[in-house]
């Protein structure tokens, strides 16, 4: 699928052709979910922005009277601060909070975290099982990512679209903090601040839960089956792989239990050898009735 048009569902999901991106971009409700997310965006700036000017105002009106003032402070004990000082100090105290935009301004960005927020069951259900096939034996994987729902201010703007139940496997993360768990998104100072920087963009990076596939070694030692019986424990390397031969297992006809016949030693053990040829020696074993199938030991 991902040498397709449109990529697959657990990587790149917010590059231009990615499928949640065109799915997204194709459907009517998704497209109303994103505007109305956007038309809040520019409300919530706008009441942001009369906020930084009328505290700017309170700011500037407080400077000025204190600049019709001297300053009286007594420098000797007991200390006391003088009223335009005060006035000073109040003033510098005014701060307002940032704003940061829960939606990217990245227009393929946007449509996947609508797409992760509006997800058919249908895609997500099977995504949640295409990821944990991938990720097994370990169908939850460590990670340091950050959930985009979990975090102000994406949380409040965005949960509210949000379809999916909240049990998911695969999530919309980031790799990154939001600014907002930083100690850039304090209140700043009216005093020091011009108005665009009260005001910042998503900083989340748009990503799902990652997949963490088993390497070939690890996938193939889970399905290998471990023999546990005492009589063929000693011939787990014929069922490990097919490259030994025939010669290998007889060699080691001096570890044959005394309840096994050589014969079925030597049977089991060539079972796996030689590439592309098991079932032609499974074939010969049910024919021959060389090995005793009934037995769970066998089987």
């Amino acid at each position: 699928f991902s040498e397709k048009q449109y990529p697959e569902l657990l990587s790149n999901i917010n590059s231009k052709n990615a499928f949640g991106v065109f799915f997204a971009g194709r459907s009517e409700q998704m497209t109303k979910v994103l505007t109305a997310i956007q038309a809040q965006v520019e409300q919530d700036k706008n009441a942001k922005t009369q906020e930084v000017i009328q505290e700017k105002a309170k700011y500037e009106t407080l400077i000025n009277k204190a600049n019709e003032l001297i300053c009286e402070c007594k420098t000797e004990h007991p200390y006391t601060k003088c009223d335009r000082c005060k006035i000073i100090q109040k003033a510098n105290s005014i701060k307002v909070e940032i704003y940061e935009c829960p939606i990217p301004s990245i227009r393929e960005s946007a449509l996947a975290v609508i797409f992760e927020l509006q997800m058919p069951v249908e895609i997500r259900c099977y995504r949640d099982i295409l990821w944990q096939f991938i990720n097994r034996p370990n169908p939850v994987p460590s990670n340091s990512m950050h959930e985009w729902l979990s975090i102000s201010p994406h949380k409040s703007k965005l949960s509210q679209y949000y379809t999916g139940s909240y049990n998911r496997k695969v999530k919309l993360v980031s790799s990154t903090k939001s600014t907002s768990q930083t100690h850039y998104f304090a209140p700043r100072s009216i005093s020091c601040t011009p108005l665009e920087d009260f005001f910042i963009e998503n900083s989340l990076q748009v990503q799902i839960s990652s997949t963490k596939p088993a390497a070939f070694q690890d996938e193939r030692l889970t399905l290998t089956p471990q023999l546990t019986d005492a009589n063929y424990k000693l011939l787990q390397f014929s069922v490990d792989n097919t490259k030994f031969v025939q010669n290998h297992v007889i060699a080691q006809l001096s570890n044959c239990s005394l309840s096994l016949k050589p014969s079925q030693f030597v049977e089991f053990g060539s079972f796996r050898s030689g590439h592309r040829l098991q079932w032609w020696n499974l074939l010969s074993i049910i024919e021959l009735d060389s090995l005793p199938m009934n037995e769970e030991s066998v089987a």
